[in-house]
C-alpha cells in the first residue's frame, strides 16, 4: 500500500480492509517519511489541529502494528518517501482500493474507489495502472527502506546495494503506539 501514515488502514477500526491486510502472507507499506518536506507541505494544507505530532504518532502505531504482523511471522516491508502523496492506494490480490490525497482535505474525507483487474483484458479498467504505479514507487531506489530489527532507515544505490543508514528519528514507545499521551 501507498498512503500517508498507514493510520486509516492499519489502526483505524472502521478500515474494512484491514481483515484482509491481516490474513496476507505480504505486506509491502509506503508511508510518508515523517521528517520529509512533503510531511510539511501536507500539514500545511490541513486544519489546525492536525500537528507534526500527529502524524508522528499516526506513524509510529503503524510502525508498531507492521511490527507485530512480523512477530506473527508475516512478511512485511516498510519503506517511506518523500513527495506529498497524490493517491492513497491499497493493492490486495486483483483489487485495489484508491482515494485521492487532496491537500487540505483529510484522505478519510474522500471517496473510496474500488477496482479489479479484468482478467480477459487485463488493458481494460484503472487496476493496471494504479498497480504499476505502485510498483514503480515501491522499486524507486530514492525510498528508503526500514528496518525492523535495528530501528534504521537503509539507503540504497540504485542496484540494490546498500550505501547507508541512518536512525529513523522517532521513539517507539507504547504511548506513542497506541496514538494516546
Amino acid at each position: 500500500m501507498l498512503t500517508l501514515t498507514g493510520y486509516d488502514t492499519f489502526i483505524d477500526g472502521g478500515c474494512l480492509v484491514r481483515g484482509l491486510i491481516e490474513s496476507a502472507y505480504e505486506v509491502r507499506a509506503l508511508l510518508l517519511n515523517p521528517f520529509g518536506e512533503g510531511v510539511r507541505k501536507r500539514i500545511d494544507s490541513l486544519p489546525a489541529d492536525i500537528t507534526l505530532l500527529t502524524f508522528h504518532r499516526e506513524i509510529e502505531a503503524s510502525i508498531a502494528y507492521l511490527a507485530g504482523l512480523r512477530k506473527r511471522g508475516k512478511k512485511v516491508r516498510l519503506k517511506f518517501y518523500e513527495r506529498e502523496p497524490f493517491w492513497k492506494l491499497v493493492v490486495l490480490g486483483d483489487h485495489v482500493w484508491v482515494q485521492h490525497c487532496h491537500a487540505g482535505v483529510r484522505v478519510r474525507q474522500q471517496p473510496e474507489y474500488m477496482f479489479a483487474l479484468q482478467h480477459g483484458n487485463p488493458r481494460a479498467g484503472l487496476f493496471v495502472p494504479f498497480y504499476m504505479h505502485f510498483l514503480n514507487e515501491w522499486n524507486d531506489s530514492s525510498h528508503p527502506e526500514y528496518d525492523f530489527d535495528t530501528g534504521e532507515l537503509v539507503c540504497r544505490d540504485a542496484a540494490g546495494t546498500e550505501v547507508a543508514r541512518a536512525p529513523l528519528g522517532m521513539p517507539l514507545d507504547a504511548a506513542a503506539a497506541t496514538g494516546r499521551a
